[in-house]
């Protein structure tokens, strides 16, 4: 039969004289030398050598001096990657880590194109909607997980198919088109894949001015400069072979001169930059399919510690009084009976959701108003009187004295005041003395000068009338001028920590004295007393029992801006990118200056004249 009519390939076409028929393009591929842009100057040099000749090597030459202006301007050229991962594996090397094995790919396609990487994108085959803790904490590789941690984008797909990458691909390349259509910052596409029907696609965005890289495992590159009708083929290493030198933990391709020996060979790769920019989350695609009898929910995960999306249901660590009774405050002013938020152990108690209802504006006003004047005054300070029989703290995490310190920053950071007095009552037999065992919370307390108080036998309420006592001879010392402390003056603030507090008279003896008060419960529920009133102000925020395990393993303080906490985690691998360095004693323990001097209550003078006796009576 006649011969197979086979079309050569686009750089084995025979030479065509300029202005004949043919398909755009140069007459032969250039060879690789350590970036595009070295290639493709060394293929437009004037001695017509390069391999690039007539209008290909001027229309070139323009499009490197375009590029070059930029850089000159200031003006980073940024690189948007595509990743088939499938296509493009990584290897697993257990000498390098996920992470700076995903850093050094991107550093080489920076290189590569002599730009910033600033946006990285892949898909995974998954039915999840979110990674799964289970394969974290069996120590599984997962590179989509590590480049979720790095800070690109993973798009999810299922079940697997033959064009499911491509789909994707072909609608997140229109994205990025019509981003930079309507103004948007201007980026090189990269395509780290295979041939598999992205040429029109490519094509399109050629035409639009954008600038298309096309990288292929097989050992050829192509590069589409923008607004040109036309490619250049460009031979590289293949992957294969290249992997072994990009992912060597032994020798690192990016070291330094100094490190690059002889017998090394020649330096083949260099580094670019590495500028990845937050993204919104509803730009990660999913295209997940699955039969009618399959249950989504089955596949729903909520957050997870490993990408950082975990977040603990209900207020974190770092809520204050202000915002606490601004959501009361909302209730109020709304008259809904509608909880803020309904997950367990941080609800309103029915009867404070009714008070809050029922009470007039006036009681919301006077709440702000004291808000507002709490800590205005720099000596103004809050007593903490502490119920250790129902608020116990947790033996783990950091020393019994750092927890402890960690307790009394916590409330400074609620308040939004300082500390200055801590008072503690227990349950204590009479023959047990402090520091007899390894774990007595009482006897560290007392080497922190907080006052211990020691009660036996147990009965109903006696350990919050000793505290409440103290309300009242605090109430009292400032109301009739009696404080007797050398070392403060009566108190802005009372905080009382108990399950329940039957009587108020105290409280209301405090707030005629012109001191505010704050009740906090053990599930969260408390009250906040404005003072001058006789208003109470129910609020609801951290559960004890969640916030007490928390700050014991908590390594940085929650109210910093930018901290995160056990509630609101980093993933482990990304601490380091933390804002606020890990600080394992933010308590300052040697700091915390606690007044715990007993007779602050100055004794009252008795008459001695028959007259003052008289008035007196």
């Amino acid at each position: 039969g006649p011969r197979p009519l086979v079309e050569p390939s686009y750089f084995d076409q025979p030479h065509v004289p300029e202005g004949a028929e043919r398909r755009p393009g140069p007459v032969r591929g250039l060879m690789f030398q350590k970036s595009i842009m070295e290639t493709l100057e060394s293929g437009v040099d004037e001695d017509q050598r390069g391999g690039l000749k007539g209008r290909y090597a001027i229309e070139i030459a323009e499009h490197l001096a375009a590029r070059k202006a930029l850089v000159a301007a200031g003006i980073r050229e940024n690189i948007t990657v595509f990743w088939d991962h499938d296509g493009f594996p990584l290897p697993e090397v257990y000498e390098l880590r996920p992470l700076a094995a995903l850093k050094r790919y991107c550093e080489w396609i920076a290189g590569v194109l002599g730009a910033s990487v600033t946006r990285i994108e892949t898909v995974e085959y998954t039915r999840n909607n979110a990674p799964s803790v289970w394969s974290h904490l069996r120590g599984d590789q997962n590179l989509y997980n590590s480049l979720r941690q790095f800070g690109g984008v993973v798009h999810r797909a299922w079940p697997p198919m033959t064009d499911g990458i491509d789909v994707i691909f072909f609608e997140r390349f229109r994205h990025h088109l019509d981003l930079m259509a309507n103004g948007g910052p201007r980026s090189i596409l990269c395509l780290m894949a295979e041939e598999k029907g992205y040429q029109a696609m490519i094509e399109a965005a050629q035409s639009e001015g954008v600038t298309v890289v096309r990288v292929g495992k097989n050992g050829l590159m192509t590069y589409y400069p923008g607004a040109h009708d036309f490619s250049v083929p460009i031979f590289w290493e293949r992957w294969r072979f290249a992997q072994k030198d990009l992912f060597s933990f032994e020798l690192d391709p990016f070291r330094s001169d100094e490190e690059w020996l002889p017998h090394h060979g020649p330096k083949k790769w260099q580094p670019g930059t590495v500028v990845l920019e937050p993204w919104d989350p509803s730009e990660e695609l999913d295209r997940r399919i699955f039969h009618k009898f399959v249950n989504k929910k089955d596949f729903q995960v909520s957050g997870t510690q490993i990408i950082g999306t975990w977040r603990r249901p209900g207020f974190l660590m770092n809520d204050t009084l202000r915002v606490a009774v601004a959501r009361s405050t909302a209730i109020t002013v709304s008259k809904k009976k509608k909880q803020p938020i309904r997950e367990s152990n941080a609800h309103f108690f029915r009867e404070d959701l009714e008070a809050l209802v029922e009470q007039g504006p006036e009681v919301a006003q006077e709440a702000k108003r004291d808000l507002e004047q709490l800590g205005q005054d720099p000596e103004d300070y809050a007593v903490l009187l502490w119920n250790h029989d129902s608020h116990k703290l947790v033996n783990y995490g950091a020393s019994q004295r750092e927890v402890l310190a960690r307790l009394v920053r916590w409330w400074e950071g609620f308040l939004g005041m300082p500390v200055r007095r801590v008072e503690a009552a227990d349950f204590v037999e009479p023959w047990d003395r402090l520091g007899a065992h390894a774990l007595d919370w009482l006897y560290q307390m007392s080497l922190l000068n907080i006052t211990v108080n020691r009660l036996w036998p147990p009965k109903s309420e006696a350990i919050n009338r000793v505290l409440l006592r103290q309300v009242s001879r605090m109430a009292r010392a400032k109301a009739e001028d009696r404080w007797a402390s050398p070392n403060s003056r009566p108190p802005r603030l009372v905080i009382v920590m108990t399950t329940d507090m039957c009587f108020d008279i105290a409280i209301e003896d405090a707030q005629r004295a012109g001191i505010s008060a704050v009740w906090m419960g053990s599930r969260g529920n408390g009250a906040f007393y404005p003072a001058n009133t006789t208003h109470r102000m129910p609020f609801v925020t951290v559960p004890w029992r969640r916030w007490s395990q928390d700050i014991a393993i908590a390594n940085r303080n929650p109210f910093l801006e930018g901290a995160r906490n056990p509630d609101n985690p980093l993933p482990s691998e990304l601490a380091h990118t933390s804002p606020v360095p890990m600080d394992q004693k933010w308590g300052k323990v040697d700091e915390l200056n606690l007044d715990n001097f007993e007779g602050f209550l100055k004794p009252q003078e008795q008459p001695t004249s028959e007259e003052e006796v008289a008035v007196a009576k």
